[in-house]
């Protein structure tokens, strides 16, 4: 499978499913990409629990429209009906993490945006969550033993 930026395999029938979920949302490319452990998941270092979405506001007010609630606790973060989604404009760390920022650079499986791993290995540094934490050591762990994750 070629991946813009990167060579790499054929998925798994996890990332298939991951893949065949964020398709049924039909987002314009170029107006989202797929953050956190999704992210990790395309990439096959991880399982995902939930598919986390960074999006431009015009998406945010379409998904707002098509039902999805805004959480009570972060009003700019909106959870899908089904729950497996959540989408946000912007992250709360000390450097700017929109989707003007991060789109640049995200890698491409099956047409869809997800982060690259440069990126989410800083926003996962500077959040410094315990589940964070474990994502660096994975993340840092692979990249010592191929220069394929990190440029």
């Amino acid at each position: 499978m070629e991946i813009k930026g990167y060579n790499f395999f054929v998925y798994s029938i996890s990332q298939k499913r991951l893949f065949d979920a964020i398709q049924s949302l039909n987002l314009p490319i170029g107006e989202y990409v797929i953050m956190g452990s999704a992210a990790l998941a395309a990439l096959g270092i991880r399982e995902y629990k939930d598919i986390d979405i960074l999006v431009s506001t015009t998406t945010f007010h379409h998904l707002i429209n098509k039902g999805w609630k805004r959480q009570k606790k972060w009003p700019n973060c909106l959870i899908s009906p089904d729950g497996v989604f959540e989408a946000t404009i912007s992250l709360w760390t000390s450097f700017p993490v929109t989707i003007e920022t991060i789109l640049p650079k995200a890698v491409y499986f099956e047409n869809i945006p997800f982060c690259s791993l440069e990126d989410l290995l800083n926003i996962k540094n500077d959040l410094k969550r315990e589940k964070d934490k474990k994502d660096v050591e994975l993340i840092n762990s692979l990249s010592q033993r191929s220069n394929i994750f990190l440029n």
